[in-house]
């Protein structure tokens, strides 16, 4: 189970990095 939570928290942490720097392209 530790190893499912951490690489999902993995996959949330890309998907934050990706909207994150997609968002003020898209916005501005």
């Amino acid at each position: 189970m530790s190893k499912y939570h951490h690489r999902r928290t993995a996959l949330m942490h890309f998907l934050n990095m990706f909207f994150f720097d997609i968002y003020p392209y898209i916005a501005g």
